[in-house]
């Protein structure tokens, strides 16, 4: 029997591991049911993006305490002025070799 990775609690386990304080409210939203919207003290922080639509989970934007973004818009939007090389670059992901038969 094939295991995957779960999507919630794999962006449950990058949070405790990025959270900026141990007493902070994280709190989880389902979003059109493919990806999951997290905020931090009541600030968007970023959301999880998991789902056939996508080759890989990710999370995107990703912003600092102060709401600063510090992950580029392209391809999930469209700014002017911005690089349109690596489309399969969306905001933080990790990548490893086969897990389980598949190809992260």
């Amino acid at each position: 029997m094939k295991r995957f990775l779960r999507p919630a609690p794999f962006a449950l386990t990058l949070l405790l591991f990025t959270s900026p304080a141990a007493s902070a409210q994280v709190e989880f939203e389902n979003v059109q049911g493919d990806h999951i919207a997290i905020t931090i003290n009541g600030q968007a922080f970023s959301n999880f993006f998991y789902g056939p639509a996508y080759t890989k989970p990710f999370l995107a934007p990703l912003r600092t305490a102060s709401g600063l973004v510090v992950t580029r818009h392209w391809p999930l939007e469209n700014p002017e002025g911005e690089s349109r090389d690596h489309p399969h670059h969306k905001g933080l992901f990790i990548g490893f070799g086969e897990i389980n038969g598949v190809n992260f």
